[in-house]
C-alpha cells in the first residue's frame, strides 16, 4: 500500500506500471526494481511538458476482498481510479462481487454492474455500515452495486491484502491468481500484490520440509508473472509480482496451479 501511495505506477502517460531503463538496480536473482518515487517524479516532469496531466489515464486499482475501502483515498486525491470488491461490504463504494465468478470479458468492453438489492451489510442493514464506515463524510451511492464483469488487461494493479488464506481450497487459490493476471495490463504494465498471515507456510515447511513460499512463487510465475519484490513484515508476507508477456498463455480456468497453506495440511489431519 506504501507503495501505491507513493506512486510507482501511472508515469510516461500509461496506465500501467513504469517501463524498467537499462541502469535499474538488480535486486540479485536476475530481479530488478522499477523506478523511485523520486525517478517518476522526474519522468513525470519531463513528460508535463509535453502533455497536460489532465490528458493522462490514470492508473487502475482492483481492491479484492476490500470490505471498508481503505485505498479509496487514493481516489479522491487525484491518484488511482479504484474498484473496490467483496462477499460482504461494508461500504457502498465497495462493489459485492465474488472474484471467482467475476467475468472477464472482451479488452476494451465495458464494466459490468448492476444494483443489488442486499445493500452494503452483511444482511442488508444499511445502518450498519453507516455506523462503521471509516469515511463517514463521503458522500454515498444511493444504491449497492454488483460488480458483473471486467475488461481483460485493463487494471493496472490488483490487490489481494489477507485474501488468499480464506479461499477455502489450493485450486481456488490458484484460480485467483489466473483470474488477477486476465485482468492486468500485459507485459510488465500491470502489479499483483499479495499479503498473507505467516501462519501461511509456518506449520506446512516444519511438518512436510517443504517451503510454501517458493511453492507460491513458482506456481504464481508460471502464470504470466515474475516476483519483483518480497519483504517478511512482522506477522506478514508480502509479494509483489509484475506481469510477463500477454495473458495467462496456455492456463486456462480450472487449470491454475495450486497454493497450499498450512492451514490445508491441518484440515486434512482433522477429517481423516
Amino acid at each position: 500500500r506504501q507503495s501505491l501511495a507513493a506512486g510507482y505506477l501511472g508515469a510516461r502517460g500509461d496506465p500501467g506500471l513504469v517501463p524498467m531503463r537499462a541502469d535499474d538496480v538488480s535486486l540479485g536473482d536476475g530481479l530488478t526494481r522499477c523506478f523511485s518515487a523520486e525517478e517518476k517524479e522526474a519522468t513525470e516532469a519531463e513528460t508535463n511538458e509535453k502533455e497536460p496531466s489532465n490528458s493522462r489515464p490514470l492508473p487502475v486499482v482492483l481492491d479484492v476482498g476490500s470490505c471498508w475501502d481503505y485505498f479509496r483515498v487514493f481516489e479522491t486525491r487525484g491518484c488511482y481510479i479504484v474498484t473496490a470488491l467483496d462477499l460482504c461490504p461494508r461500504s457502498v463504494d465497495v462493489f459485492r462481487c465474488d472474484f471467482l465468478e467475476l467475468r472477464v470479458s472482451a479488452p476494451g468492453t465495458e464494466v459490468g454492474a448492476e444494483d443489488d438489492e442486499k445493500g452494503p451489510g452483511l444482511d442488508g442493514d444499511e445502518s450498519k455500515s453507516a455506523n462503521h464506515d471509516p469515511q463517514p463524510n463521503r458522500p454515498n451511492r444511493p444504491n449497492q452495486k454488483c460488480l458483473i464483469s471486467l475488461p481483460a488487461n485493463s487494471v493496472s494493479a490488483v490487490v489481494l491484502s489477507l485474501v488468499l488464506s480464506y479461499v477455502p481450497s489450493p485450486e481456488l487459490r490458484g484460480e485467483m491468481i489466473r483470474k488477477a493476471r486476465e485482468v492486468l495490463l500485459d507485459n510488465g504494465r500491470g502489479v499483483l500484490t499479495i499479503t498473507t498471515p505467516h501462519s501461511t507456510d509456518r506449520a506446512y515447511s516444519n511438518k512436510n520440509k517443504t517451503n510454501v513460499l517458493d511453492i507460491w512463487k513458482n506456481a504464481i510465475e508460471q502464470m504470466g508473472f515474475e516476483r519483483v519484490l518480497y519483504q517478511r513484515k512482522l506477522s506478514v508476507h508480502c509479494f509483489a509480482f509484475r506481469t510477463v508477456g500477454n495473458g495467462v498463455g496456455a492456463c486456462r480456468k480450472g487449470e491454475a496451479l495450486p497454493l497450499p497453506i498450512a492451514f490445508d495440511v491441518l484440515e486434512r489431519q482433522t477429517t481423516s
